[in-house]
């Protein structure tokens, strides 16, 4: 039996890190261009669109695709955990009162979720630092989302919740592709993933959005739509779904969720470029508690 090589182990994790750094850069883009594309598309035919686009990216590898039961149930369950998260998140960014760096902050208390829910299917007590890092969070989210409204205003908008609920159903995807990556091909398991999230986002809209599709179906195809609809689709959906896939293989999945706690890093600093926001001090007290929880909450070791 040939033992692994462990120069090529080294490499493959320093490979896999890489590339989840580059999924939260691409991810970090995606943030204020939701933000703006549903304002002319409704979200769930949005969705259905960048995600038909992404599935189409996987069409040069059709020969790999050796379906089975197991591979269809696999990306399946995958597939639906991420359709909530980012129907949810979707939604919530399209609220006003919820902007791309705040739902991009909230969105990363999934890194939080992760060691929580880990814990509580172990059945083991939660430790101190996870503690610390929870209350750290909590105060950061106040901060940000109650802290300095108007009197008679509402403090949690319906975007922040929407976007919590991402944050518990992305948590959840991670754990799941963390203890399903190493049982199919990482091509097949991403490209079907995309499929489905596409088939169950143009099925909703058909439920629910119809009318208003066919109502501005001009205005949701102009040329600048289009033209971004195809980099979320081919690069900001279809690449993280295989940086994911095959960085999980070779990292835990508390050391990811501690890569993706750039991710608000990174789309607070795309709305600052592309979006031309700027940061009142809730926003950057409350981002500062969120990041600190973060990274005390995660254990630097690996598993």
């Amino acid at each position: 039996m040939v033992e692994n090589n462990p120069a090529d182990s080294k490499y493959k994790k320093r490979l896999s890190e890489t590339l989840l750094v580059l999924t939260t850069v691409l991810w970090g883009t995606t943030f204020i261009i939701t933000e703006t594309l549903v304002n002319t598309i409704p979200p769930l035919f949005y969705l259905g669109i960048r995600f038909l686009i992404g599935a189409l990216v996987f069409l040069p590898f059709i020969k790999r695709f050796k379906l089975n039961k197991k591979i269809i149930k696999i990306s399946f369950f995958g597939g639906l955990l991420y359709f909530i998260s980012i129907v949810a998140q979707t939604y919530g960014l399209k609220d006003p009162q919820t902007s791309a760096s705040e739902g991009a902050f909230i969105t990363s208390l999934s890194v939080i979720m992760v060691p929580i829910i880990l814990s509580i299917f172990s059945r083991k007590k939660l430790p101190l630092r996870l503690w610390i890092g929870v209350i750290s969070a909590v105060l950061g989210t106040a901060t940000m989302t109650l802290v300095g409204n108007e009197v008679g205003s509402e403090g949690i908008s319906t975007g922040d919740i929407l976007i919590f609920i991402c944050a518990v159903f992305y948590a959840l995807y991670i754990i799941y592709i963390g203890n399903k990556t190493h049982e199919i091909d990482m091509i097949v398991f991403s490209a079907m993933q995309v499929f489905f999230i596409s088939i169950l986002s143009f099925f909703t809209s058909a439920l629910t959005e119809f009318h208003i599709v066919f109502e501005n179906i001009n205005s949701i195809f102009s040329f600048s739509n289009v033209l971004v609809l195809i980099y979320m689709g081919a690069v900001a959906t279809s690449l993280p779904f295989i940086f994911q896939t095959y960085g999980q293989k070779h990292v835990s999945s508390q050391r990811a969720a501690m890569i993706f706690a750039l991710e608000p890093v990174f789309a607070s600093f795309f709305a600052v470029i592309i979006g031309g926001n700027t940061f009142n001090w809730q926003t950057i007290i409350g981002g500062v508690f969120i990041f600190a929880g973060i990274f005390v909450s995660i254990e630097k070791k690996e598993n």
